[in-house]
């Protein structure tokens, strides 16, 4: 366990509740489709460990209701983007490689997931954060023409940019400093590149170091469970 000297988050009973706010959507958003979901990515996860980071970066100073429904909001949709995202870069069924009737299907499935993604943003009515999500999205499309361009992009790759521009959409969330989001997103790409070669205790230290005080609690539950879904993610590769 890591000793950052801040409150234990399990402590923080806003961000439990935020999260618990942010795992029943998602639940409503996905129990139709989890049935073709599990037999068309079988051993794939329904959802990512994504909604921590929007709920740590979007955390001001003074907390407000308002910001608290925003934060959960792009949470929600930071998550279903990156289940698009999962989905297309997933391997259909490898018992049938050459059907394409469910190829398509997950090309429809991934792309229903990117649109609503959109609306959960649009819905919110900022100006400045849906660009910024625009971004996301953006870039996010621009991975996969890579993916498919040059073979394939290590998965650790894929989730290490999609957090880091989510992080960016941080500035638009809370009253913090739009520098130390940048300082945010930058520490939190380095942890998530290079941690297979470090600890996990090191990589946490040192990240928690760069990010605001007041987000620092949360900021550790997110990293912890990163780090411990990246090991995941390496076991099973090998």
């Amino acid at each position: 366990m890591i000793d950052s000297g801040f409150p234990d988050p399990a402590l923080d009973l806003p961000f439990k509740t935020e999260r618990q706010i942010v795992h029943q959507a998602l639940q409503r958003e996905y129990s139709t489709q989890d049935e073709a979901f599990s037999y068309l990515f079988p051993g794939l996860d329904a959802t990512a460990p994504f909604a921590d980071i929007i709920l740590a970066v979007g955390l001001p100073r003074r907390d407000t209701m308002r910001h608290r429904t925003i934060r959960c909001q792009l949470a929600i949709a930071l998550e279903t983007l990156a289940r698009a995202q999962c989905i297309h870069r997933f391997k259909v069924v490898a018992d049938h490689p050459t059907n394409m009737d469910l190829v398509g299907i997950a090309v429809l499935m991934g792309d229903h997931h990117f649109a609503r993604a959109a609306q959960l943003v649009t819905q919110l009515a900022n100006p400045a954060l849906l660009e910024a999500f625009a971004h996301v999205l953006k870039m996010a499309s621009t991975q996969e023409i890579a993916s498919l361009a040059t073979g394939s992009m290590p998965e650790w790759s894929a989730r290490a940019a999609l957090t880091t521009y989510g992080i960016q959409c941080g500035t638009f969330l809370s009253d913090i400093d739009p520098v130390e989001v940048q300082r945010t997103a930058a520490a939190w790409q380095t942890l998530a590149t290079s941690s297979y070669v470090i600890s996990a205790e090191s990589a946490i230290a040192t990240f928690l170091a760069e990010t605001p005080s007041h987000q620092r609690g949360r900021w550790r539950t997110a990293a912890m469970e990163y780090l411990a879904r990246s090991a995941e993610d390496t076991v099973g590769l090998q």
